[in-house]
């Protein structure tokens, strides 16, 4: 049975003895300059020439990743030659960087060192969490990173409301945010980057309820106006802006189109949380809850009869936006929409029925694939319901309904 000498402490040294054997003094390391695997967890120092009392000590610096583990006295090292195998204990390497232990061999007033050098892991970096939902209130929150090297975190330029007051580490750690009160909902998203990689996470904070008087038609509450800018109302009868299907990018909803346009096919699964651009309080109607508000009645009303646009509910026929707007019905803006192409508004060039001033589009906040049921209604259109599928990359209204 092998012997099995164990090291106790930093420096604490393991002495070899010779057995009966008369020593060589003219011993030698055979390879001063070792280099293993990340995932290794055992090699060998080999010394050559007969059986010694050596005295092995590992460095204070990786006493805690290798330790002296066995000694194997009893065979060959190298052509027969007598010598010992000194056999290390290591752990996985688990960082990106490649770490060093120094092993020091003593005899008698000579020293020699031997360098055991563990390979790096390849790099990693992730977040815990791809989003995190926060209230209005103001706070700061802490978000777990996991690495096995150095890595920086950074916040979206758009997004200066959001801050980091911890933003770098080494290994495992986390990122702290502050958050002060939002008064519109509002959301950010946080990079953390190591080397080339990069993983991020998205803050989302909640507003402060949006007030609009509403209507109830069917037991659903309409908002009496279009979407602005993300989570806020345009003012009473204006048209607000466009949006593309599942996307929090506000399009001007006359020229000049402001922002760049985006061209690429939005994601798939229907209107997200973070993405809703109606205001807190308020979400993307369904398309059942379109088809149930056509159904409700509905009137189309020229330039010069307060339009142009559609009412809708029970009072549709005799509804006016003046001296007082109704409650049995809503009013609809025909504002048009923005073409997938290259977000042009659409006209009667295009030979069909979304100009603005003639047709408004409402999304609502179901998902067919490449396309989703809009709202369509206007002149040249024979009923105010649903109408077709088109393009998510179209940029149409948004009509609200209360969460």
């Amino acid at each position: 049975m092998k012997a099995k000498h164990f090291l106790i402490g930093i420096t604490t040294g393991l002495l070899l003895c010779s057995g009966c054997e008369k020593e060589n003094p003219y011993w030698e390391i055979v390879e001063k300059n070792i280099v293993v695997p990340s995932y290794y967890q055992y090699c060998y120092i080999q010394v050559q020439n007969s059986r010694l009392s050596l005295t092995v000590v590992v460095d204070a610096a990786a006493a805690d990743w290798c330790t002296v583990d066995e000694i194997d006295y009893s065979g060959s090292v190298r052509d027969g030659i007598g010598g010992v195998e000194i056999g290390l204990a290591l752990e996985s390497n688990l960082m990106a960087e490649p770490r060093v232990a120094i092993v020091t061999i003593s005899k008698d007033g000579r020293s020699e060192v031997v360098t055991i050098t563990q390979e790096a892991s390849a790099a990693t970096i992730s977040v815990d969490h791809t989003m995190i939902e926060l209230d209005c209130t103001a706070g700061t929150y802490t978000i777990p990173v996991t690495s096995n090297t150095s890595w920086t975190a950074a916040v979206e330029v758009s997004a200066a409301w959001c801050t980091l007051t911890t933003a770098s580490g080494k290994g495992n750690g986390t990122v702290t945010v502050s958050a002060p009160q939002a008064i519109f909902k509002r959301q950010a998203t946080i990079f953390v980057n190591a080397g080339t990689l990069r993983d991020s996470v998205i803050i989302f904070q909640h507003g402060e309820p949006v007030y609009d008087s509403g209507v109830n038609i069917g037991g659903v509450i309409w908002a009496t106006r279009n979407v602005n800018d993300f989570g806020t109302f345009a003012s009473p009868y204006e048209n607000g802006k466009f949006y593309q299907f599942n996307r929090v990018v506000a399009y001007t909803s006359t020229d000049p189109l402001s922002p760049e346009w985006d061209d690429t096919l939005p994601e798939y699964g229907g209107w997200f949380l973070i993405n809703d651009p109606c205001p807190e309080g308020w979400r993307v109607p369904s398309q059942s809850e379109f088809q149930r508000l056509a159904a409700s009645g509905w009137r189309w009303v020229t330039a010069e009869e307060d339009g142009p646009g559609t009412w809708f509910g029970p009072g549709a026929q005799t509804a006016s936006l003046y001296p007082t707007v109704p409650d049995d019905a809503v009013f609809f803006p025909a504002a048009g929409a923005r073409i997938t192409s290259d977000g042009h508004l659409l006209s009667i060039q295009d030979k069909l029925y979304q100009w603005i001033g003639e047709n408004g589009c409402y999304w609502s906040n179901e998902d067919k694939g490449v396309t989703s049921p809009p709202m369509l209604f206007g002149a040249g259109v024979d009923t105010a319901g649903g109408r077709g599928w088109w393009s998510k990359r179209m940029a149409l209204s948004v009509r609200c309904v209360k969460k």
